[in-house]
């Protein structure tokens, strides 16, 4: 029976096990490998440096063989364009000892191309002895490296409980805080990252490319799968609502949510989203926070100057009149208090972050400055029926219609979906309704919505 867990945590098999990423000289540990063999690892390796090789070598010479080694070339058995940066020659003009290993570093012809991909070939190696080549009795080799933006890094903790803090709007809890120990680094984790990104010549390209590789995977939100918090642990040591028998460890669940087309809560996949992001070595701050809607009125009835916060949505849940919660209720239907997201902030980029709603939208229109708020007006965007690209950016021109009927939500007393929680606008039952800031457009059960002329 196939175990996925096994397939995405460290491991002992070529695949699983963890690697050092970027070349160390020190990875290998053997400088005596048996006659007739070699011993070559899996790598990464930051774009646009040089790759440089360190050989174990072993020479037999026959008695009184003049024994000078004056040229050492390990070339691509198939060159292409990118031949050159993985092409290595030396010449060393050192006198070899028979039967005693040797090590030689070397160093490519030209540096690593800027699109990440991973290259596996044949390199075939040629030795030239006092100026006569010499026969080798290994000559193939084969090479296996990923092209990443700088080293694989990532590191990920749970957040100790499910009630978030909020201190005057501002989340003072951070759903997976970005610390701890770094993820392993193997070749199926990083095979699987680069599958999404192949050809990205850009860290925000690499992003737009796991975007739509997620999507067209149909990873998507599912809010019952998610992993326990410490606290639900320490109530419940049996606690697991992830599906998956034992329990795995973070990082692995993680891991198998984005390869297994095994959907989950949203923060876990935007948590997800990071881990495959910064095993590439894509830079910048990335947080996983929460778009939360807001309702086209406020608490005296009036329609929403869409200029001012909140809009539609926003990263910070806004007190609201009477106590309630504004909700929406989700693709699947049920009612769903916010949506996790990935805010990144593009290195070099001065203050700009995009939000990324897994295999839904990226809302990244809006720029600093832009007022009242970037992020505001940005997660707005999510709640927003809005015009996308190819790659999922969000590109609207102005406030649309509303993307997901909404509701009112008690949050104390009985409460409930039907409560009266409208009393301050003389509604004592309805509570459903949608966003309609454009349209005259009136559906069943929608009695208070915005007009062509602004009013409610």
């Amino acid at each position: 029976m196939r175990n996925i867990t096994d397939e995405w945590r460290d491991g002992v098999t070529p695949d699983t096990q963890p690697f050092k990423p970027e070349y160390r000289d020190d990875r290998s540990g053997q400088t005596d490998l048996p006659s007739g063999s070699a011993t070559w690892y899996a790598c990464s390796h930051t774009r646009g440096t040089t790759l440089r090789l360190r050989l174990w070598l072993r020479a037999r010479l026959p008695p009184g063989r003049p024994n000078t080694m004056h040229v050492l070339r390990l070339e691509p058995e198939t060159p292409d364009a990118d031949g050159e940066a993985f092409t290595f020659v030396a010449a060393p003009n050192a006198a070899l000892v028979d039967g005693t290993p040797f090590a030689l570093t070397v160093a490519a012809n030209a540096p690593l191309p800027r699109l990440l991909r991973r290259y596996q070939m044949k390199l075939r190696l040629s030795v030239v002895l006092d100026h006569c080549p010499a026969r080798v009795l290994v000559a193939r080799h084969a090479l296996d490296i990923f092209v990443t933006f700088g080293p694989p890094g990532g590191q990920m903790q749970m957040h100790q409980s499910l009630d978030l803090d909020f201190k005057q709007g501002v989340m003072t809890t951070q759903p997976f805080p970005e610390t701890g120990a770094l993820q392993s680094v193997t070749v199926r984790r990083l095979a699987r990252a680069m599958e999404a990104v192949d050809g990205a010549a850009s860290e925000q390209k690499a992003m737009s490319f796991i975007f739509r590789f997620l999507q067209e995977e149909q990873i998507n939100y599912y809010p019952y799968r998610r992993y326990p918090t410490p606290s639900e642990l320490q109530v419940d040591p049996a606690a697991n609502p992830t599906d998956l028998q034992p329990l795995p460890d973070l990082h692995t669940f993680l891991w198998i949510a984005l390869a297994e087309r095994m959907t989950c809560h949203c923060s876990d996949l935007a948590a997800a989203f990071r881990m495959m992001a910064r095993i590439l070595g894509i830079r910048g701050a990335m947080d996983v926070k929460f778009a939360f809607p807001w309702p086209p009125w406020d608490g005296t009835g009036q329609a929403r100057d869409y200029t001012k916060k909140p809009r539609q949505g926003a990263l910070k849940p806004y007190p609201d009149p009477g106590n309630a919660t504004c909700i929406f209720f989700d693709h699947n239907g049920v009612p769903n208090q916010y949506e996790g997201v990935l805010r990144w902030e593009p290195p070099g980029e001065a203050g700009r972050a995009i939000l990324y709603a897994v295999s839904d939208k990226i809302c990244g229109h809006f720029l600093p400055g832009d007022p009242p708020d970037m992020d505001d007006l940005n997660a707005s965007l999510y709640f927003e029926e809005s015009l996308r690209d190819g790659d999922g950016n969000v590109h609207p021109d102005k406030p649309l219609n509303g993307h997901f009927k909404l509701a009112m939500r008690l949050n104390e007393g009985p409460g409930g979906l039907r409560a009266p929680v409208f009393s301050f606008l003389g509604h004592d039952t309805q509570t459903l309704f949608e966003f309609h800031y454009q349209t005259t457009t009136f559906e069943p059960g929608d009695d208070r919505q915005a007009g062509a002329g602004g009013k409610i």
